[in-house]
Formats: structure tokens, sequence, C-alpha cells
């Protein structure tokens, strides 16, 4: 549609990251974590407009500038031969900053009460965590039960223009999940 082009610039992103790697107890428990902190200049975004014909789209723009910082921490064990169990934990602290380019292009920084607007896209808090064990089978190979856990809290889209109080946002999310392998 010829009303709905809109052309969006580059995205520059800065990031630093620090962390380690750890394995102990005879390379059976192994623990990763690390922080990030990231710069983003012209931080490129979904949005959803409405065109003078009236027809809804979605297009492509850079939001304004924002700071991401977070951190992530693994950690895998094998207590005892042939069970594994695993586990992660992520948190992402986003902020659009409230400048020229984010006050062009209507993006929500700020909700009416004040309270910074969550990232579009992206949960806050993510968590997995899974165990197998191993039976072996003899000249039948193995075979290995496994069950998973994983969560996401709310993520959040931003429908309109200029509704930025009205956040659209789906509960926290959960999947559980069994396998059998052999």
């Amino acid at each position: 549609n010829a009303l709905q082009p809109v052309p969006f610039g580059p995205e520059d992103v800065t990031s630093y990251e620090v962390g380690f790697k750890s394995e102990w107890l005879e390379h059976r428990v192994r623990l990763h974590a690390d922080v990030v902190y990231m710069l983003d200049d012209g931080q490129q975004n979904f949005k959803t407009d409405v065109d003078s014909s009236g027809a809804t789209w979605f297009h492509e723009l850079n939001a304004g500038n924002s700071v991401n910082d977070g951190f992530e921490v693994e950690l895998s064990a094998r207590p005892i031969d042939n069970l594994q169990i695993d586990s992660s934990l992520g948190y992402l602290h986003y902020r659009l900053k409230t400048d020229a380019q984010s006050d062009t292009t209507l993006i929500c920084t700020h909700f009416s009460d004040g309270s910074l607007c969550p990232q579009t896209r992206a949960p806050k808090w993510t968590f997995s965590a899974g165990a197998q064990y191993r039976f072996e089978t003899g000249t039948w190979g193995s075979i290995t039960p496994r069950l998973d856990v994983q969560a996401i809290s709310r993520v959040y889209y931003i429908p309109l223009i200029g509704s930025c109080s009205a956040a659209v946002a789906p509960g926290a999310c959960s999947v559980r999940r069994a396998s059998l392998g052999w």
C-alpha cells in the first residue's frame, strides 16, 4: 500500500558483558553466569499504526535510545552417574529513554502514572529447568526419560500510537514437557 512505506535508520548497539564459567567436583557441576549492559542508539522496534485509509498495519521504526542491563545464570549437575539436572535464570531490565527520537515516534517511554513502559516482545524474567536419567539396556542401547519446565514473565505489546496506557500483556507463560529417548 503506497500509504504505508516508512523508512527507518540504522540501529547501533554498544554492549558490555562480563561473566565466568566454572566446573567443580570432577566436572560434575558447572556454573556459568554473566551480566550485560547495552546502550542502544536508534533502537528498531515494531509499531502498529492506522494509515489514512483506516487500514491497520505494522512497521519497523527507530523507537529511540534505550538501555538494557541484566544477568543470566546457568547451572548443570551430574550428581550420580546417568542423572543430569540443568537450569537457567535470566533477567532483563529495559529503559527506553525519553528523547527527541522517542518523542517523534510517540513510542511509549512512561505510562501516565509515571512508571516505565516495558520492553515489547521480550520478557523481563526467563527460567528453565530439566532433568534426565539414562537407563542402560545392554545390547538395545539406552532409554532416557527427560522432564523440562520453562517459564517467562509477562510479554508486552503496545498496540497503537497514543495508547501507551493500554499495553496488551498476555500473562506469564510456562511450558512443561516430557520426552523419552532411545
